[in-house]
């Protein structure tokens, strides 16, 4: 919900900055590159929070049995419950990384990475979902959506990529006892899906109210070497 306010707020930018006399050449033109881009940032944040599909190949199962791993192509891959990290009662897991081709990805949550902007001259996009959970007895602060990841000899700052959230926002304010989980799309320009096989996430340490630092950042090397696809989680949808 954050990103589609987001959005909207953004598109009314673009539509008053772009306000000029009729005869100002390419306004026009500017206003609505603007709300097609925007349009297609909603439609990919929407599918990507709505139930994803299965692949088309997926074998049927009975109902008591539990689903198994569907191998959905050589140019997509899926993995949950990679690592977890616990700082001073603030504990944060890398609960899905999904790596796919543009295309591939794209066909899997029912989008276009092809019509955003970060996209376009990228290879590869990743999704990363994270689950903060706050054990401790006070209110606290931590932006692992804000983080920084490392692929190969590529750094990506994650928060270039804050229209392209899915879930619960998982950065900010974080009361004891609740659990968020969220996380984001971003690109990869460097590696294609069959050259990833590690990737490092780097996240600032939690803060409480007074901006004390609780604990030490979080860093998390990730073996992403099993190229397998894993459904998600219904928990985590």
């Amino acid at each position: 919900m954050k990103n589609l306010i987001s959005l909207f707020a953004l598109f009314f930018f673009f539509l008053s900055a772009c306000s000029v006399p009729p005869e100002e050449p390419n306004q026009q033109a500017l206003v609505e590159t603007a709300m097609a881009e925007i349009e297609a940032r909603a439609l990919l944040t929407q599918a990507a929070q709505q139930s994803l599909p299965t692949a088309t190949n997926a074998p049927e199962v009975a109902p008591d049995t539990p689903t198994p791993l569907t191998v959905v192509g050589s140019d997509i891959f899926a993995l949950n419950y990679l690592e977890t990290q616990d700082r001073a009662g603030v504990v944060i897991e890398i609960a899905r990384v999904l790596v796919g081709s543009k295309q591939a990805a794209g066909e899997y949550i029912g989008g276009n990475f092809n019509e955003l902007s970060e996209f376009q001259d990228k290879n590869t996009v990743v999704e990363i979902i994270f689950k903060v959970t706050n054990n401790t007895g006070q209110v606290i602060s931590v932006y692992p959506d804000q983080g920084t990841v490392i692929i190969g000899s590529e750094q990506i700052d994650l928060t270039n990529y804050f229209f392209y959230g899915v879930g619960e926002d998982v950065s900010g304010d974080i009361f004891p006892g609740v659990t968020l989980i969220g996380g984001l799309y971003f690109a990869v320009g460097r590696s294609t899906v069959d050259e990833i096989s590690e990737m490092t996430v780097a996240i600032t340490g939690p803060y409480n109210q007074n901006f004390d630092k609780l604990g030490e950042d979080y860093l998390f090397t990730l073996d992403l070497s099993n190229h397998i696809f894993e459904e998600i989680p219904e928990e985590l949808r």
